[in-house]
């Protein structure tokens, strides 16, 4: 998915505010999240001057790679706005969804907004960067994109690394909202019947 996105990156203390005209798909956040704490691993090295800054303003300087679609490669995605901006900018360039980064809870989360019809089967969500195997993480979406190239590879399909991507990661993310949907009903409906 190539769409627009607003991004809130929560570091050390401060939030971060950012719109992205091209890369607000599925996989994309937990790449930038990826790229957010190898900067943050850097600089929080032993041997490092100084601790505690912010990488989150940097993600200006970030550039498409592989994992971002072709026609963007090489070009500067993120361009950083102010929170009063960001509302009319969701309002005014239609944004389809917004992302969160935490950096202290090491977590990605998608909040979609109403009217884009594509995305009518997602609610909000979020996800921890890394988990274990028999949870939703970037790490098992990671795996299930590996899945989907092995499988296209032997089916003699070939797609780009970012579409590959997209494929895998907007699957387990939907599976994840059907779970949660499921369960939420399900809790609802229990507590009705605690309630008579």
């Amino acid at each position: 998915m190539n769409t627009k996105a607003i991004y809130t990156v929560h570091e050390n203390g401060k939030e971060h505010y950012f719109f992205l005209e091209h890369a607000g798909g599925f996989s994309y956040p937990f790449a930038v999240a990826d790229f957010l704490h190898s900067l943050k691993g850097v600089l929080n090295d032993p041997m490092s001057p100084q601790k505690g800054l912010c990488v989150a303003p940097m993600l200006e300087q970030m550039k498409g790679n592989y994992l971002f679609p072709e026609e963007i490669e090489g070009e500067e995605l993120f361009t950083a706005v102010e929170k009063e901006q960001m509302f009319q900018l969701v309002m005014k360039e239609q944004a389809s969804f917004g992302i969160e980064i935490d950096m202290e809870q090491d977590t990605v989360s998608f909040h979609f907004w109403e009217g884009e019809e594509e995305l009518q089967e997602f609610c909000d969500i979020g996800f921890p960067r890394h988990g274990e195997t028999e949870e939703y993480s970037g790490e098992t979406f990671y795996y299930a994109a590996d899945n989907v190239r092995v499988k296209n590879m032997m089916d003699g399909i070939e797609m780009s690394v970012s579409a590959e991507n997209e494929e895998a990661y907007r699957s387990m993310i939907l599976e994840a909202v059907q779970k949660q949907t499921e369960e939420q009903s399900t809790g609802i409906s229990q507590q009705m019947l605690d309630s008579v």
